[in-house]
């Protein structure tokens, strides 16, 4: 018999797929999904998902309410969520019906910013100043010769509602524009690190980190902006990445997790230190899974994700290795901006560039004409592969010139993955 496994789903219905293949071990599970009308959810196939509610997700209480239903109903043994908006809710449920994996306690610590810093630093680990802003009063407060800080949601994702600004004056405008009023929502005021960002994704099992990777954005994810550029470069050698995988290891021993994919950011500065900035309990996005597969042989975080939530083993064959020692990455574009709409490389251009997967997305920025809304909101987004980093960079800037001079109108991209074979 089947074990009953509620799943969560904030992401497009796609995110449970590699292409045609489902990433649920449905031989092992029973899956009754929770998802959105927006998914795309009416294109799945009803044999594999027998059982779908759509709810607003955007209402906590008609979650919880629906979920815990299923549930008490169905006799739900594990619950499965990938996005982080969905983290809370999920450990919420665990907590409340008893069942294994992270709990609200847990949860808490890796979605608020203010505790996940104030764990770290009890660790003796090195982050940015920090504080709560509830009122204009914690701003004024703030020590303003340091230099910039940066305003951001305590629960944020994405960089999305994340501004630096300048000095008192500059913060004062942007909370008053943001109509915050105290206990409406969280934030917290932090010191503006300079220097270059990586992030670490890895994998807990019991507690332990059996898989990490560590990878360099090309663009600071607080830099989005409409018409321009972001990504990762993977990262194969060098001492910074092992400093980095043992900082990784730091947090999470921190941090108390005992299992799921992280996604660790953190600051390299010009004095060489490694400033942690923040985790999360979740694969990361924008495309991440898609190089990583590629250079560890076929592993899909995704997949281990959802593995570990219902109790198995992250990967089938107990571990994974570095198969492909050349620099793997993305490449996203945002939309908006001048040019918006025109942009594009002709897919019998995706070799001389070293692209190997692209993938279209029509409702980006929220729609035809909008800018991104968050860090990972690309309209186009490209995996790249190059023999080393000099000459990744060098292509990542050949692929942002032809992309300006294309014309996306005339490519017709379906809304799934397109892998093309050329490497």
């Amino acid at each position: 018999m089947r074990t009953p496994v509620l799943i969560l789903n904030r992401h497009a219905h796609s995110v449970l797929f590699d292409g045609e293949r489902c990433l649920l071990p449905l031989d092992r599970i029973e899956p009754h999904l929770v998802t959105h009308t927006w998914a795309g959810v009416d294109r799945h196939d009803p044999r594999v998902f027998p059982h779908t509610s759509t709810v607003n997700v955007f209402s906590d209480e008609e979650v919880e309410a629906v979920c815990s239903w299923i549930i008490e109903e169905h006799g739900v043994r594990h619950v499965i969520a990938l996005h982080e908006k969905a983290i809370l809710m999920a450990a919420r449920l665990r907590s409340k019906f008893g069942l294994p994996g992270i709990g609200l306690p847990t949860a808490t610590v890796f979605r608020d910013k203010l505790r996940m810093k104030q764990a770290a630093q009890a660790a003796g680990l090195s982050v940015p100043a920090y504080a709560p802003v509830d009122s204009e009063v914690d701003l004024w407060r703030a020590d303003w010769s340091r230099g910039p800080k940066v305003l951001k949601p305590r629960l944020g994702l994405g960089s999305e509602g994340v501004a630096v600004v300048a000095d008192l004056d500059d913060a004062l405008h942007r909370w008053r524009g943001m109509g915050q009023t105290p206990g409406v929502e969280q934030m917290q005021i932090e010191e503006f690190v300079s220097g270059a960002m990586y992030h670490c994704d890895a994998v807990v099992e019991q507690g332990r980190v059996t898989f990490a990777a560590v990878s360099e954005y090309v663009a600071r994810p607080g830099d989005f902006a409409a018409g321009g550029m972001g990504g990762s470069l993977h990262i194969a050698t060098g001492e910074l990445r092992e400093r980095i995988l043992r900082l990784n290891d730091r947090v999470i021993g921190a941090l108390g997790l005992p299992g799921a994919i992280t996604h660790l950011e953190v600051f390299h500065t010009a004095r060489d230190e490694l400033v942690f900035l923040e985790i999360a309990a979740r694969p990361g996005g924008g495309g991440i899974d898609r190089y990583l597969m590629r250079a560890y042989g076929g592993l899909n975080i995704f997949e281990a994700a959802i593995r570990l939530e219902v109790g198995m083993a992250a990967f089938d064959a107990g571990s994974v290795s570095l198969v492909d020692r050349s620099a793997w990455g993305v490449l996203g574009f945002y939309p908006g901006g001048t040019g918006a709409g025109r942009g594009g490389i002709s897919p019998e251009r995706f070799a001389e560039f070293g692209i190997a997967e692209h993938k279209h997305n029509p409702t980006s920025g929220g729609g035809p004409g909008g800018g991104p809304r968050h860090c990972t909101d690309y309209i186009d987004r490209y995996v790249v592969n190059a023999s080393d980093r000099e000459s990744f960079l060098k292509q990542t800037e050949e692929i942002r010139a032809a992309y300006a001079q294309g014309r996306k109108a005339e490519i017709q991209v379906p809304h799934h993955i397109a892998t093309v074979d050329h490497l």
